[in-house]
């Protein structure tokens, strides 16, 4: 007597059944990331927000300098490090 679950198989495997035939790839996963903008729109509304966040008194001058000089591997110095880790420290203490 057959077994009535075989019936419309095409074959038999003692084994685990296989899952269903793999599709084509889905590609990156399609959760939005909050850090990355996905329109136009969006980097529009981003660079609106950021002008009405800056402040006039921000010395861009300065701080073109010392990103150039960060890039450079000139900034940080054993003084810098030091006057950090003391106010670090201060901080800790409070």
């Amino acid at each position: 007597m057959s077994d009535i679950a075989l019936v419309g198989t095409t074959h038999w495997s003692a084994g685990p059944e296989p899952g269903p035939e793999p599709g084509p790839d889905p590609g990156p996963s399609r959760v939005p990331d909050p850090l990355r903008p996905g329109t136009d729109r969006d980097m529009h509304r981003w660079r609106q927000a950021l002008a009405r966040m800056e402040n006039p008194g921000v010395r861009w001058e300065r701080v073109a300098g010392i990103r150039a000089a960060i890039e450079r591997g000139g900034y940080l110095t054993p003084a810098r490090l030091d006057a950090a880790v003391d106010g670090l420290l201060r901080d800790l203490a409070e």
